[in-house]
């Protein structure tokens, strides 16, 4: 026994010796493991054969561990460490539903949770798990444990937020290079390497993958949770390398997680089988989530804008009164409203923006033609993805041609002013917003969509309106297109709990234009009551910001601003400022106002 746990113990660091060298001394050494240490080698041989991607023979180990021993009783993990690297993530999370919620192995299985929703490509939820099991081991103030579970949580925050990847990095080097944990330094190199491409440093992110290849060829690890060949396949790809990308993804099917193979192969234009994978949900949810990780990177470019619709392709128009109330009374049958159900009762609580509240729910119908159900579903899928603060969407159907949605009831309340704290709050926000792809929902450069945005433009300014449709399409046209929210401001469709942003709400129908397009309207929202740009930006990322883009977007933003004031109510407050700022900075748009 001492012999063995000497070698044990020399080979702990991962970097000492290559892995199969390693796997191989110890099956050579305890041959078939009998007597009271069985257990014990059984356990190390499971952890050497799932680093050098022996799967199968990790499970036969498994399965000779005594279940009433004190190695025995946290069998349940290597069974669902070996599901994990199976792909059979719905045994994962049921093994895990079973397993003890406190102490370690609490955050044993947060981690597979973690790892679990993380190759579904959920990876917001993800990041809770890792950064439960980074709080648990900051209180236990154990720097291994909290090496793993910062590098853990990168390779969650990668994929939809490179700002807090690079701002966690330094930490979780110093961590891993402490503890002598070589994997976790290349998990951190990819990590750096994934933020790096989302900010269009492609060089940089090459010679990081690069690198974190070189760490595990020195290691001789295979099959890891995330390969950095899937990586190289995704940069590839987006970057129109599809030859190259081809080429990987076929030799990285041959040794890899099962799940790798669809999701590199689609990446690459290849058939997938994501039949073949028990994913957390469905094949088809999960192809269109790994689908929407390319689809990132692939930024689209706004083209020209329907600049000629004088005819409102898009109706925009009230909706009447008797067929709100009829979505109303259609979703006051939903278990998932906890509100009045009865219908004198909720019309007597209808709000100007369609909404009824409930005590933790409320019902949102439409008030306005060109609201659709589909933008309140994807706005869904964003939340989801991102983490953005939004409320959850609990049910929704339709009644005719009406719709009606159940959404969770947020916390906060709609702020009268905007201070530095809430707009740096909400550029945040914005910011993990804009991390999203447009979707399938209406873009800025779609017929007709122009007039939708541009609100009352068209039926109060009629004249001027084809000159101000001609400024947004030369402002616009050629810019990257992202996921907007489209109405949003510190004072308006944001809810807060003193400066804390507590939820974002009601997204414009237009879901997909320049990113900017958002930032100008805050600011035109905003600044007539207080705001300076700067928080808005800090918060948001200054080098994220296209100026050129936001100098050119801001006097338009506040020209369809002046325009919309006097059916607010606004034209003696913040319409008078706007109409100072505009003849100080673009008097030529000024006129198009009057």
């Amino acid at each position: 026994m001492l012999d063995v746990a000497r070698r044990v113990r020399g080979g702990w660091r991962r970097g000492d010796v290559n892995a199969e060298d390693r796997y191989q001394a110890l099956r050579g050494l305890v041959g078939e493991p009998d007597g009271p240490f069985a257990d014990y080698y059984r356990h190390e041989l499971v952890d050497r054969a799932h680093i050098i991607g022996r799967v199968e023979e990790a499970a036969d180990h498994l399965s000779g561990i005594e279940p009433a021993s004190l190695i025995g009783a946290s069998a349940r993990f290597g069974l669902a460490d070996n599901a994990l690297r199976r792909s059979d993530y719905r045994s994962v999370v049921q093994l895990m539903g079973g397993a003890s919620q406190t102490g370690p192995d609490q955050v044993r299985a947060a981690d597979l949770l973690g790892h679990a929703h993380l190759q579904n490509a959920r990876f917001a939820e993800a990041a809770q798990f890792f950064e439960a099991t980074l709080q648990a081991a900051r209180q236990a103030n154990a720097p291994l444990w909290e090496a793993r579970a910062l590098r853990h949580l990168l390779l969650a925050v990668m994929w939809y937020d490179p700002d807090q990847t690079l701002s966690l990095l330094a930490r979780a080097r110093e961590l891993n290079s402490s503890a002598g944990e070589p994997i976790g330094l290349a998990q951190c190199d990819m990590a750096e390497a994934m933020a790096r491409t989302q900010r269009g440093e492609h060089r940089a992110a090459s010679r990081l993958l690069e690198a974190a290849a070189r760490r595990f060829g020195e290691l001789g690890a295979s099959r890891e949770l995330l390969p950095v060949e899937a990586l190289q396949v995704l940069l590839d790809a987006s970057g129109g390398r599809t030859a190259q990308a081809a080429r990987t993804a076929r030799r990285l099917g041959e040794d890899c997680l099962p799940v790798w193979a669809p999701v590199t192969r689609s990446w690459a234009g290849l058939d997938a089988d994501f039949e073949s994978i028990e994913w957390l949900d469905d094949p088809d949810s999960a192809r269109h989530r790994w689908s929407q990780v390319l689809a990132r990177l692939r930024a689209p470019i706004c083209r020209p804008l329907d600049a000629g619709d004088r005819s409102a392709l898009i109706l925009t128009g009230r909706v009447p009164d008797a067929l709100v109330e009829a979505a109303i009374g259609s979703a006051l049958a939903s278990l998932a409203f906890d509100g009045p159900h009865d219908l004198a009762a909720a019309l007597a609580t209808l709000g100007t923006e369609g909404v009824v509240p409930g005590v933790r729910t409320v019902i949102k119908v439409r008030r306005r033609r060109h609201e659709r159900l589909e933008t309140v579903r994807n706005f869904e899928e964003l939340r989801a993805a991102t983490g953005v603060r939004a409320p959850r969407l609990l049910d929704a159907g339709t009644t005719g041609e009406e719709w009606w949605a159940v959404l969770e009831r947020l916390p906060g309340v709609a702020a009268d002013h905007p201070t530095p704290a809430r707009q740096r709050e909400l550029g945040h926000q914005l910011r993990l917003w804009h991390s999203q792809p447009p979707g399938e929902g209406q873009c800025l450069d779609d017929p007709g969509a122009l007039g939708v945005l541009l609100g009352w433009a068209r039926t109060t300014a009629p004249d001027a309106y084809p000159a101000i449709a001609e400024h947004f399409d030369a402002a616009c046209q050629g810019l990257p297109m992202t996921a907007i929210h489209g109405d949003v401001a510190v004072c308006h469709n944001a809810l807060f709990d003193g400066d804390v942003l507590t939820g974002l709400i009601d997204p414009g129908a237009t879901e997909a234009a320049p990113p900017m397009l958002d930032l100008a309207w805050s600011l035109a929202v905003d600044m007539p009551r207080g705001a300076e740009p700067g928080p808005l930006l800090d918060g948001y990322g200054q080098d994220a910001v296209d100026q050129d883009a936001l100098n050119a977007l801001l006097p338009l933003m506040m020209l369809r601003r002046l325009i919309d004031a006097p059916s607010l109510g606004l034209a003696g407050s913040d319409g008078a400022w706007i109409a100072r700022w505009l003849h100080d900075h673009r008097p030529d748009l000024l006129t198009l106002a009057r």
